[in-house]
């Protein structure tokens, strides 16, 4: 028993060391896939806005429509690709009037409904063009939200939730006011934010309180799977200054100009318009205009998926990741008779547990 017990402990040992030399070495860092906190940012947003049909006539000085209450220009946006996919009946729902306005260039940024229009309206936003619509609108939107909050600095997932639905009231610019506390007390390192230090600072001051404390408590819930995978892509090439925005569109804010000559990842390609976009891991860039062939990027390689982590480490099932996930892991490396969530702890996902998903927890509870 001592013998055993004199192997544990110095497996232990070496376990803490190498995996602090480990995450040093690495070159890869665990992180979460942006889609999987885009998905969870999408329930909780859902939840505190309205649904498919909804319609406000009047919401602080223009109209919001949707399952995410997109508020005027951006409401009329939406109204317009909806039409695009069914001219017919949306006329027909509209009425000559309201379709004329609606497809005549103008801004709706102080524009309020009757009560006629906004039935019109709902009934139109309820079709199944209408939902098709609004479902890509809110990914890329919230998405969005997610890419500026990353690109900013902001690692802890649960915080991007929060951040996510804080941008989604108050817009681009508005976020960055209403987190300005949090920020100040972290010295203004975004990295540094965490889901309780952002909703602390915030709700005193903030005019949505429940709001904010029902997107706290669902952002807290959330037991989020880190890994190393780096996702199958593309490497484009800028073949001179392009725009990275928010999200694959013109009207989604510009992050930064990247120069010509940089090599980009390219994990998922989409066409809007005119236009062919790319996603990198810190927003969406141009990479061709279709109309005329006009490449702002040019292609390099495609390059496979590479790395990975299985398990999200989770050892004991608590739905945190500590110290104590390690220890546990490294025991039944040696004792497999003792109780184990094995597929939490399986990250390399080859069926069995041994030293090597010892470090790979070990990495993970250090990046945190």
């Amino acid at each position: 028993m001592r013998h055993i017990q004199k192997v544990i402990g110095c497996i232990l040992s070496a376990v803490i060391l190498l995996s602090m030399f480990a995450l040093s070495a690495s070159a890869a860092e665990a992180y979460v896939p942006v889609n999987d906190i885009v998905r969870e940012a999408e329930r909780i947003i859902y939840a505190n806005e309205g649904n498919y049909a909804s319609v406000v006539k009047n919401d602080n000085g223009a109209l919001s429509i949707g399952k995410v209450q997109w508020h005027g220009d951006r409401a009329l946006a939406l109204l317009r690709d909806i039409i695009l996919l069914n001219d017919t009946n949306a006329r027909n729902i509209l009425g000559d009037t309201l379709y004329q306005e609606i497809q005549t260039p103008s801004s709706w940024g102080t524009r309020i409904l009757n009560d006629d229009e906004a039935s019109r309206i709902s009934t139109l936003i309820n079709t199944s063009e209408g939902r098709s619509v609004q479902d890509t609108y809110s990914h890329y939107d919230i998405k969005s939200y997610i890419l500026h909050g990353k690109y900013l600095g902001i690692k802890d997932p649960q915080a991007l939730i929060y951040y996510a639905d804080i941008e989604n009231q108050y817009g681009y610019g508005g976020v960055t006011r209403i987190i300005q506390p949090a920020l100040d007390s972290v010295g203004g390192d975004h990295s540094k934010l965490t889901l309780d230090i952002i909703h602390w600072a915030v709700i005193e001051d903030n005019n949505y309180p429940s709001r904010r404390t029902r997107t706290y408590e669902g952002a807290k819930k959330v037991n989020f799977t880190y890994t190393t995978v780096v996702p199958a892509h593309e490497i484009w090439r800028l073949n001179g200054g392009v725009n990275m925005r928010t999200g694959p569109n013109t009207d989604y804010a510009v992050l930064t100009t990247v120069p010509g000559g940089t090599e980009v990842r390219v994990f998922s390609k989409v066409d809007r318009g005119i236009y062919t976009w790319g996603e990198t891991e810190n927003g969406w860039l141009v990479l061709r205009r279709n109309s005329d062939g006009n490449n702002f990027c040019s292609f390099v390689e495609s390059v496979p998926a590479s790395g990975g982590v299985h398990g999200n480490g989770d050892a004991n099932g608590d739905q945190t990741l500590s110290l104590a996930d390690v220890l546990l892991t490294a025991r039944y490396a040696l004792d497999n008779t003792i109780q184990i969530q094995v597929e939490n702890a399986d990250m390399n996902g080859d069926g069995s547990i041994s030293l090597a998903d010892v470090l790979a927890i070990a990495r993970l509870v250090v990046s945190q």
